[in-house]
């Protein structure tokens, strides 16, 4: 399995991570205000430098290579795993599910996704509760990926999962 340096996400917090384009993009829109009323929830928004509605091939030369940076040894022919339809895919449940859970701080964890883009283990290093891990574990789990490619062939990888929940 190949190794990776921190790529960070939040749910309803902003990120440190720095796009090489300068764009942060968010999961949910912003709030709209019409006059002088504001209408539409921040809550439960999740923040990144990369967008959350693209799949992998979908995404800028850019932001792949943002992507990839993040691994350890990650080849030219490489890519790494990623959500099928993307970020979205993992990100608007457990965002939509921090409403329920008011959970408050960092969730690490690394999944193992395998040559056919099933995930097949979960290690959690990092959690709020317990709550939080069964949650975002079993959305993890029911992710379907584009494995990733070891010189051109789908070979098995981990995906990090890294967020921070806030209350606001």
């Amino acid at each position: 399995m190949k190794h990776w340096a921190t790529l960070s996400f939040a749910v309803v917090l902003c990120v440190s991570a720095a796009a090489a384009d300068g764009q942060r993009y968010q999961l949910k829109p912003e709030d709209k205000n019409i006059f002088g009323f504001t209408y539409g929830s921040r809550e439960g928004n999740a923040e990144y430098v990369v967008p959350f509605d693209k799949a992998y091939a979908e995404l800028t030369a850019a932001h792949q290579s943002q992507l990839k940076a993040a691994y350890v040894d990650m080849g030219e022919g490489d890519e790494p795993p990623f959500p099928v339809g993307g970020l979205k895919a993992i990100y608007e449940p457990i965002t939509d599910g921090q409403q329920r859970l008011h959970a408050s701080g960092q969730f690490r964890a690394d999944v193992e996704v395998n040559e056919h883009g099933a995930p097949i283990s979960m290690a959690v290093y990092r959690s709020p509760s317990r709550t939080v891990t069964k949650f975002v574990s079993s959305v993890v789990m029911l992710t379907r990926f584009k494995p990733a490619l070891c010189s051109g062939t789908p070979c098995r990888m981990g995906f990090p999962v890294r967020m921070t929940f806030a209350m606001r």
